[in-house]
Formats: structure tokens, sequence, C-alpha cells
């Protein structure tokens, strides 16, 4: 590994959709292995791994990870609960030696109401699109420099709350490599119970666009609130694909939408059996 390369430990915290695998932390973490850094992923999430939640993050901090990255999705009050949990226990742990990180979908919707629930167990937040702001900040902390003004980010000094401008959206999808599941924990048991005897690299699904919902166009909703558990959402979106040449070794999948009342929208690959005709194209 190169000298300023980090152990990375992102946490996939429990969510009121139970062994739904995270493709934003599969993403970010391919993107960090691209340069050089050492990455898992503890997923919480997941039932089907032997040992409770708490033998499982005690056995992964063994690892003595030099950041670690929570993430809020989907974003509700049982998340951010179990996501308190999570960082308390790590930080004692851990301590000051490492940095630790929130980010998701629980920050973006919301940033200043996410920096006052988890300003006091974070060290920084991320909002919006994950993979080049952790990549940034990491870089950063492993330099030794400073972790202020990095685009993307939220952080309290002083008590003051510092929220950074939005980083732009990545609008070539095609400079990201595929998302990497082989750094989960529980990927071995997701896959053979979602996709039986099919190999790892068929049944991973991968982004092939996302849509970004303009937040300016409706208020904020206070999802940290639980008396205000809002998901409406604007129409006004923006649209980002991967390639045409990067879809054809996919030619054999159908194409799902899977819309999540959230800020962000993914379209997934779904696996068709072999031998059938491809849908004709739109």
């Amino acid at each position: 590994m190169p000298e300023s390369a980090m152990r990375v430990l992102l946490v996939d915290v429990p969510s009121v959709s139970p062994n739904q695998i995270n493709l934003g932390l599969a993403s970010i973490g391919a993107v960090l292995k691209q340069r050089g850094h050492e990455v898992r992923v503890l997923d919480l999430n997941n039932l089907n791994v032997p040992g409770s939640r708490g033998s499982r993050l005690k056995k992964a901090l063994e690892w003595r990870p030099e950041v670690f990255a929570v993430s809020l999705f989907p974003a509700c009050t049982y998340n951010y609960n179990h996501a308190e949990r999570v960082l308390r226990n790590a930080r004692e742990l851990l301590g000051r030696e490492c940095l630790f990180v929130v980010g998701g979908i629980g920050v973006t919707i919301d940033v200043s109401a996410a920096l006052k629930r988890f300003g006091g167990l974070a060290d920084i937040l991320v909002h919006g699109e994950g993979e080049v702001t952790l990549a940034e900040v990491i870089e950063r902390r492993a330099a030794g420099g400073d972790l202020g003004g990095i685009l993307g980010t939220a952080l309290a000094v002083d008590g003051k709350e510092i929220i950074n401008p939005e980083r732009p959206l990545i609008e070539d999808l095609d400079s990201l490599p595929f998302a990497d599941y082989r750094v989960f924990d529980s990927v071995g048991e997701t896959i053979a119970a979602k996709f039986g005897n099919l190999s790892l690299e068929l049944a991973q699904p991968f982004v092939v666009g996302r849509r970004a919902h303009d937040r300016s166009t409706h208020p904020t909703h206070d999802t940290h609130n639980t008396e205000n558990q809002s998901t409406s959402h604007p129409f006004s979106t923006k649209h980002a694909f991967i390639s045409p040449e990067r879809q054809r070794p996919v030619r054999r999948f159908t194409w799902l939408c899977w819309v999540t009342p959230v800020a962000d929208t993914r379209w997934f690959p779904r696996i068709r059996p072999a031998g059938r005709e491809d849908p004709p194209s739109r």
C-alpha cells in the first residue's frame, strides 16, 4: 500500500429494510480502493451474518481502522438511533486516533439537523454524493492537513456549525469504477441468498444512471424529528448515465428502476435467465 494509504471501515447500520446491500458504500469503497486505501464494509444491516451486531462491531474494530465512516440510509429515526450507538461504541474503543465520518441521505436532506445530532460523535459529515468528497477528506487526513473548506462537508468548530457548499454532481459516471462488493463482510451470504449459484461478477448490482432532485424547489423536511417524517419530493431533476460501451457487457440484463423516496434515485440491473431474448431497445 502507498505510504498515504489508510485503513477505512465503512459501516451500514441496521435499517427498516434489512438485507438490502448498500450500493452507495460499494461505489465509495471501489473509489477508495482505486486510490490505494484498504477498505472494508461492516454490513450491520444484513441479518444473515452469524453473530450479534455488537460482537461483529467489536471484531471489525480489532482491525484498528484509521477512518470510521457510517452511512445513514434510508433517512429515518430508526437508522439514526443505531448510528448513534455504533459511533459511541466505536469512539470508546478507537479514541481520537480514528477519524469519524457520517454521510448518506440522512445527512444530505437536512445537513444542519444532522450536524446537531451527530456533531458530537462525528468529526465531519459528508452531504451529497460521497465518492469524491470522502476520498478528499481521507487524503487530507492522511497528509495531516486541515479538514476545513472541503466541498460537500459539514463540521462543528467551537460550537459553531460550518456547512460547506455542495460539491457539483458527478457528470461523468464513467469516471467511477464499478461498485465493489468484495469489501462487504456480508457479501457471501447476501449474494448466495439472492442469486443462488450465479457468480459474484454476475450477481452484483451497479449504477447505470443517477437522478438527483433539486432540493431548492421544496421545503426542507426535518426527518430528524420523529413528528415529521414527510417524504414528498420535487419534480425538478438532473440525470446522468454511464456510456453505452460500459452497458454492453450486461446485454442479458433487464433494467429495473428502483425509486428511493429520498434525495437520490438510481437504476440497477436485474439479472435475466440466460437464453432469453433481450428486450427491444427504446
